[in-house]
């Protein structure tokens, strides 16, 4: 996985983010005669926030286990409980 700096939005959840290869530049991306990195080097600016979306994930996720499509929807928030300290 290739990562760039993070944008506004993923920027409040880490500090990189892996790049993500917008549609009009896919044939550029995949060009085998491509070697000159400046020719790609706008494909690994963090990707536009104003496109992309946020919102809680199943903690079902979690599991490896889970393959069901059905769970990469969003879900309502859940608040994390903290177990007592003993």
């Amino acid at each position: 996985i290739l990562t760039t700096t993070p944008n506004e939005l993923v920027g409040k959840l880490h500090d990189r983010m892996p790049v993500i290869v917008p549609a009009d530049k896919y044939e550029k991306w995949l060009d085998p005669e491509v070697e000159d990195y400046e020719a790609i080097q706008d494909i690994f600016m963090p990707y536009d926030a104003a496109k992309m979306r946020e919102y809680p994930a199943n903690p079902k996720l979690n599991d490896a286990n889970n393959e069901d499509i059905s769970l990469a929807g969003p879900v309502e928030a859940i608040e994390p409980k903290q177990q007592g300290i003993i």
